[in-house]
Formats: C-alpha cells, structure tokens, sequence
C-alpha cells in the first residue's frame, strides 16, 4: 500500500469513507483530500471519516458534505457510524493489517481489533 495520510472508499454515488493513516490534524492534508475527492465529478456527497488511527476506539467516526469541489470544514461532527461505513473500514483494516500495528491502540486494543477482524472474515472491498 502506498503510504499517504488517508485512503478513500466509495460508498456508493454520493457518499464516501476517508479513512484516516495519519497523526496529523485533518488541515495537514485537507486540500490534497478535496482535490482527491473532485475527481469523482459528484457535486454533493457526504463523507465519513474514521480516525481509527489516530483517535483509537473512541472519537472515531466523523461526518461532513462534500459541496462541489469544496469539503465543508467547519462542519467536520462526530456521528454515529453507518453499518455501511463500518463494513468498509472493517475490510480496508483486514487488507492492511499493518497500518493497525502503527495506529495508538494500546497493544491490547490492537490484539482485539485484530482477532475482531479475523472473526468476520471479510472480503476485499473497491479501495481506490
């Protein structure tokens, strides 16, 4: 896997999974993720972020839209994550085992997660 600050999943056509691999705040690569986003030509979409990586288990999922080319920044909330959006980050997590290893989950967390993601045996999902 190419190392980058975060890898993006389609949800479907107007909604989107960044998932978070790295420490930095979200303003570090905020404009390299909108221009990202833009080539999927969708005008009004939202997007879900997991922070699994640098927020651990708790303050995980975040939300905000997408409005043409521009992610609305001030409106970056906590939300209740989708099965959807779990499902997705679930599989991006069993495809990259590795990233978990250098994630702030304690040792113990990283063991559950791991055998968590073992459990539900997932299959690949459409990872750009």
């Amino acid at each position: 896997m190419k190392t980058k600050d975060y890898q993006i999943i389609s949800l479907g056509e107007r909604s989107f999974l960044v998932v978070v691999l790295s420490l930095e705040m979200t303003d570090y690569y905020w404009t390299a993720l909108q221009s990202e986003l833009a080539k999927y030509n969708v005008a009004d979409a939202e997007v879900y972020f997991d922070f699994l990586y640098r927020n651990g288990l708790k303050n995980r999922f975040f939300k905000t839209k997408l409005m043409g080319v521009s992610l609305l920044n001030n409106s970056l909330r906590k939300c209740k994550a989708t099965q959807e959006c779990i499902s997705a980050s679930d599989k991006f997590f069993t495809l990259h085992k590795d990233v978990i290893e250098h994630s702030v989950l304690s040792s113990i967390q990283k063991t559950f997660f791991r055998k968590k993601l073992d459990r539900t045996n997932i299959l690949p999902t459409n990872v750009l």
